[in-house]
């Protein structure tokens, strides 16, 4: 037993461990002959397993906080933007409003200056009118005097000698 080695702990054993963490134990028969390789892993102790647990936890809710930071910086430029939309928006609705003005003012005054010129219109159509019932009342007035006159000369009357 000169190559013996005695372990006192597991944290001695854990030396021979490869860099999977598994130890390989040749196995042997009773007459000392190679029976197989038995693979052994070194299970944590529950205080370790818990403590790294805990630091697992720690860890998780340290990259969590810091997740929740950068969230709350991004949703911050969220909000600039969607103000900076907002505040967008209300230009475009004074921009459409003073269209809206602009366009109203000059349908007024096309209004005016229609309901100008449909007076003058219909100015000149009652002077139009004025002259053709002038013109119908001399022609009947000449007709009647031309009447009139073949009766003092007692000639017959004739629409057609006077055209």
């Amino acid at each position: 037993m000169s190559n013996a080695i005695v372990i006192n702990t597991l944290e001695e054993l854990k030396a021979f461990l490869n860099e999977k963490g598994v130890m390989e134990i040749a196995v042997r028969n009773q007459n000392k002959r190679f029976k197989a390789f038995q693979k052994v892993m070194i299970s944590n102790p529950p205080e370790t397993q818990e403590k790294e647990l805990a630091e697992k936890v720690i860890h998780a809710l340290n990259k969590n906080t810091a997740m929740n930071e950068r969230n709350l910086k991004l949703l911050g430029e969220v909000t600039k933007l969607e103000k900076i939309g907002i505040l967008f928006n209300g230009l475009n609705l004074c921009a459409t409003c003073a269209g809206f003005a602009i366009m109203y003012a000059k349908l007024d005054q096309m209004s005016i200056q229609i309901n100008q010129q449909l007076c003058q219109i219909q100015k000149l159509i009652r002077q139009g009118q004025d002259i053709q019932n002038d013109y119908e009342f001399n022609k009947v007035l000449s007709d009647h005097t031309d009447m009139l006159d073949s009766q003092r000369r007692q000639q017959p009357y004739s629409e057609g000698c006077f055209e």
